[in-house]
């Protein structure tokens, strides 16, 4: 019964708000290589899980302080709160088992597997690492390619804080 709750425990609206919340980074110039909304078994504490190798490169303390700061200054929706997000890097638990069970070499548009085989997704939840989602609460599937130089990531980050350092 509890993960009947749980596998329903993200709405229309908070998908379009996560969405929004995800516009408003981008357009800052926070480079975000995979998203989703996870849950507890019991469909509570959902969170806004966010996956950037920013991490590894300004640390986790940095980076929601100035989630916090585009906050203060409306420059992200207000519908998803900075307290109910998560940053997760390459090397995170969270991470690891997202690649580990597949997620993240799955498109979530077609369903198809690496080896081209093509599942059922409405019936499909993952649990990683005691969080729960589902493939319709995942927006990006997480790091693709070879990821950003040092000096590439870092610009981007100084681009965004100075996009958060003007005055709202």
């Amino acid at each position: 019964m509890a993960e009947n709750v749980a596998l329903n425990a993200i709405s229309a609206d908070r998908m379009e708000a996560g969405r929004r919340y995800l516009d408003a980074l981008d357009a800052l110039g926070f480079v975000v290589e995979g998203a989703m909304w996870t849950v507890d078994a019991h469909g509570d504490d959902a969170e806004l899980a966010l996956l950037t190798s920013l991490v590894e490169t300004v640390g986790p303390q940095t980076i929601y302080a100035a989630l916090f700061r585009a906050d203060e200054q409306a420059k992200t929706p207000r519908e998803v709160s900075p307290w109910i997000v998560s940053i997760y890097g390459p090397q995170t638990n969270l991470f690891r088992s997202f690649q580990s069970e597949g997620v993240g070499a799955m498109d979530p548009i077609s369903a198809a597997a690496p080896g081209g085989e093509t599942q059922d997704l409405a019936a499909k939840s993952w649990v990683l690492h005691g969080r729960l989602t589902r493939p319709s609460w995942i927006y990006r599937v997480g790091l693709h390619g070879r990821p950003a130089s040092r000096r590439a990531a870092l610009r981007k980050w100084r681009d965004f804080e100075s996009q958060i350092a003007v005055a709202a």
